[in-house]
């Protein structure tokens, strides 16, 4: 008898026995296909060329396992590939994905329902777990399905099972799966009871489980609201709200051309069993009779007692028929009292069933709910004043209609209890001092004009992200007044110095510097950070290590020197920048701007800049506005009548401060200019001494 080259090389008594039986399998499997090769014989030799000898020896590749030394995780991502797999080539997945590779027509053209593996691999849904070919054979061998299979004679080949109905796959639509689609809750852990979860659903429903779905996982950063509840933002699905009317509008009008033929989107999956899942099952009859089995409104309790009666029967029958017979039940016997009790076990958690449809009615009702318990929270948090200043709530922000209650108007229902020509008014000593809660302050009690609110004054206990809506607020310390710098500078070059000191510093904060108030000519500058954090730094910095701006772009440090600049010679840089005149330089002196003084720096931003200033800043703000001070008959403050006005060294901070940026010029325009705002508020003055007073 003729042997290939290939096989008489071999040695082993099993080489021969391998060789001959593949063609006896190829040739019962053609003639049962009616082609048109003729069977080939035991007795006849197989043909000489050297592939079909090689795929002789393809069988032995194909039957054995896997490892069963795998990891619990790669069982389970096996596991879920192979039912990915199956989910994929039911009957479910090839009407749906039929137009996509043309998967459906190369399974008609092939005459043993093959396909190649490289069609399979770019599916949707499997090129979401794996782009590898090798993984599908694994999964294909890990265990066997009974949908699909390899094939033995191609490894590389998918071969469906069952005989499909080519013309009823092809007709078939979304819509027409519909009615299949079941939400299913307490379903009895898998895990538990060694089963994968298409096995344990399946002996469960008793039916051909086409797909499964397990919602993803409940996600604290991105908290379900109405316009996105189980989907993504970036996803082009529709919302539950959308999918809601859709539903009901396929359910009255089932002709419609709008819903007819779509169907309803199913919800997203990748996420973890925790209990509930969505599950297509094969037809509409089977979901009827699992909705009848599964009832939605069936209550557990209520059968408790004859369950239990049940299970005491059973026991002393299986105690009685041990000690009778002195035997065990057999393996079979107990295969099926495990399926029994798993069915057990699922009515006592109260597993039940419901239709997809009537799932996103609940789902609709519980938005509209979720929204009304939302809207009684944020009224009842709005009614209540002491939340703003005892425990306020962070995730709640302010609306732009909203004021603290230090500068609200008090409402009709508090006027009565208060003076109704005051706006804000504490309540006075003999109010505090009376026992009893009912008395009305007197009216000689109440000055007739009370003072206003001072509007410069922080909120207590709101920060920046909760004033992000309220006007002329704006973020504290974060504004220094520095002085002794290089007349030459600019504020281009300026910006640049300070985010490289913050580089320096912190690593990470060069972009801290937000802004830089200078002019050219002048040695004193107001720069604007981003955070109180970065101020603070630059500050301790200079204070800690004595700075001087040698250079318009350059700070020479007497501790650590900064990286000198390209262009700058030896010697300047032993000089201190400048040659001889580094020795003249003063040291760079940074200080926080408060009070009135950064009042008015910020009363001088636009409102967008200080919405953004107070975004990054995340601190407590203060208001923007000049301090109010009340008027004498005479036009004099009435702080400096009674002797209350501010002292000499207050006066001149505050004219230091405001003028340094003029002062620091010698020559003649600082003091012109001295001269005409001397000018100015002298007019000022006499135009509010004429006015007539008030209280007169």
């Amino acid at each position: 008898m003729f042997k290939p080259r290939q096989v008489a090389n071999k040695t082993g008594p099993s080489t021969t026995p391998n060789v001959v039986p593949p063609p006896t399998a190829s040739a019962s499997l053609s003639a049962s296909s009616s082609t048109s090769h003729a069977p080939i014989s035991v007795d006849n030799p197989p043909p000489p060329p050297a592939p079909i000898a090689s795929t002789s020896t393809a069988p032995p590749t194909v039957a054995p396992r896997l490892d069963p030394k795998l990891s619990t995780k790669e069982k389970d991502r096996l596991q879920t590939l192979l039912s990915t797999i199956e989910s994929s080539f039911s009957d479910w997945g090839l009407s749906t994905y039929q137009r996509q590779n043309g998967m459906l027509q190369r399974l008609r053209q092939d005459p043993n329902q093959n396909v190649h593996l490289q069609y399979v691999v770019r599916l949707d849904p499997i090129i979401a777990l794996t782009n590898n070919q090798a993984d599908l054979q694994n999964a294909l061998r890990h265990k066997t399905s009974s949908v699909v299979e390899l094939d033995p004679n191609d490894p590389f080949q998918l071969h469906v099972k069952r005989t499909l109905h080519y013309d009823r796959l092809e007709h078939l639509t979304p819509s027409h799966w519909d009615p299949c689609i079941l939400y299913l809750e307490h379903v009895p852990s898998p895990t538990h009871h060694s089963l994968p979860l298409v096995d344990l659903l399946t002996q469960l429903l008793r039916t051909t489980i086409q797909r499964i779905i397990l919602p993803p996982a409940y996600d604290p950063s991105h908290p379900p609201s109405s316009s996105d509840a189980l989907y993504s933002s970036s996803s082009d699905r529709p919302t539950q709200s959308e999918l809601f009317d859709q539903s009901r509008s396929v359910a009255k009008d089932k002709d419609n051309e709008k819903g007819k033929g779509k169907g309803l989107r199913l919800p997203k999956s990748g996420g973890t069993f925790k209990g509930f899942v969505f599950v297509i099952v094969e037809n509409a009859e089977d979901a009827q009779r699992v909705l009848s089995e599964w009832d939605w409104d069936w209550d557990a309790q209520a059968d408790k007692v004859e369950q239990d009666e049940v299970e005491a029967l059973e026991k002393e029958l299986e105690s009685e028929i041990e000690r009778e017979m002195g035997m065990e039940v057999d393996d079979q016997e107990r295969a099926g009292d495990e399926q029994v009790d798993l069915v057990k076990v699922a009515k006592k958690g109260g597993m039940r069933a419901i239709t997809y449809s009537r799932w996103l009615e609940f789902q609709a009702e519980y938005l509209i709910y979720q929204q009304a318990l939302e809207g009684l929270k944020k009224e009842g948090y709005r009614s209540s004043s002491r939340s703003y200043y005892n425990e306020y709530d962070d995730r709640e922000p302010i609306p732009s209609k909203d004021l603290p209650p230090h500068l609200r108007v008090p409402s009709s229902s508090s006027a009565s209890s208060t003076n109704p020509n005051s706006k804000t008014k504490r309540p006075s000593t003999n109010e505090l001092a009376s026992s009893t809660p009912h008395k009305k302050p007197r009216t000689s009690d109440v000055p007739p004009s009370a003072p206003a609110p001072r509007a410069g004054k922080p909120l207590p206990a709101l920060d920046s992200r909760a004033a992000l809506k309220l006007h002329g607020a704006y973020p504290l310390d974060c504004v220094l007044w520095v002085r002794n710098l290089h007349e030459k500078s600019t504020k281009g070059a300026l910006r640049t110095l300070f985010c490289k000191l913050l580089d320096r510093l912190e690593e990470g904060s060069g972009k801290g510097c937000e802004f830089v108030d200078y002019e050219k000519g002048l040695e004193s500058a107001k720069v604007r950070f981003s955070t109180p954090h970065h101020a603070q730094l630059v500050r301790t910095h200079f204070e800690q290590n004595p700075t001087r701006h040698t250079r318009r772009d350059y700070f020479s440090f007497e501790k650590e020197p900064m990286t000198p600049p390209e262009g700058m010679e030896e010697q300047e840089l032993q000089d201190g920048g400048v040659g001889g005149l580094a020795e003249g330089r003063r040291l760079v002196v940074a200080e926080l701007l408060k009070g009135d003084l950064e009042r008015e720096y910020w009363d001088k931003i636009p409102e967008e800049k200080r919405r953004d200033a107070r975004k990054s800043a995340k601190v407590e703000v203060g208001i923007v506005g000049k301090k109010k001070v009340a008027t004498t008959g005479d036009g004099v403050p009435q702080s400096q009548s009674q002797g209350q006005g501010p002292s000499e060294g207050e006066e001149k901070a505050r004219e230091a401060v405001g003028n340094g940026d003029r002062n620091d010029e010698p020559g003649v325009e600082g003091s012109e200019r001295n001269d005409e705002e001397s000018k100015e508020e002298g007019k000022e003055k006499s135009k509010k001494r004429k006015r007539p007073s008030a209280r007169f």
